[in-house]
């Protein structure tokens, strides 16, 4: 009988190793790498990879005015905060800027300037990979700004709300 519960312990060990665990390592080597991406990100001139494009996170020192900003608030029961701020770059790009962030992290948060609270009107700015602190993302070239009235922080694994924020103060006109 030893035998046979013995054996039947060994098995279940085995698809323990070879299923569960793997799963669980591919989520702890995602975590790494998040790690990773958010100690890059918190070094000066540290780089953020799109699919499309990349491009440098500078000091603010280099960042051109600030346009208009919002003020970040959570949604759906998740916790966001900080400030969402829309400013001009080098060579006149259009940057969208989070300082003060501290939100939930998520499996695949997405970025969208939004018209009238709502992403699917927006644009999406790019994928978020850091949760807490500053990030800065490049808008795409060619988009009026003016078009769009807020931010919206998407988790579209789980299609859900994560924040919000709607953009004060003055005009993007000239952007």
């Amino acid at each position: 009988m030893r035998d046979v519960f013995a054996a039947g312990l060994s098995a279940l060990l085995v698809i323990f190793v070879l299923v569960w665990l793997p799963a669980c390592g591919g989520m702890m080597d995602k975590e790494k790498a998040m790690d990773k991406d958010k100690a890059m990100m918190e070094k000066p001139g540290g780089m953020m990879m799109k699919k499309e494009q990349s491009m440098e996170v500078k000091p603010e020192s280099m960042m051109g005015a600030k346009l208009r900003q919002a003020t970040l608030v959570g949604a759906a029961g998740h916790h966001a905060s900080g400030t969402a701020a829309l400013t001009r770059g080098e060579a006149g790009t259009s940057l969208l800027t989070f300082s003060g962030l501290d939100m939930d992290r998520v499996p695949d948060g997405r970025v969208y300037l939004a018209k009238h609270g709502d992403y699917a009107k927006g644009i999406e700015v790019g994928k978020l990979t850091v949760f807490q602190g500053a990030v800065t993302f490049m808008i795409p070239e060619g988009t009026n700004i003016d078009d769009y009235d807020g931010v919206v922080i998407w988790c579209k694994k789980f299609g859900v709300e994560i924040g919000h924020g709607t953009f004060m103060g003055g005009s993007n006109k000239g952007m």
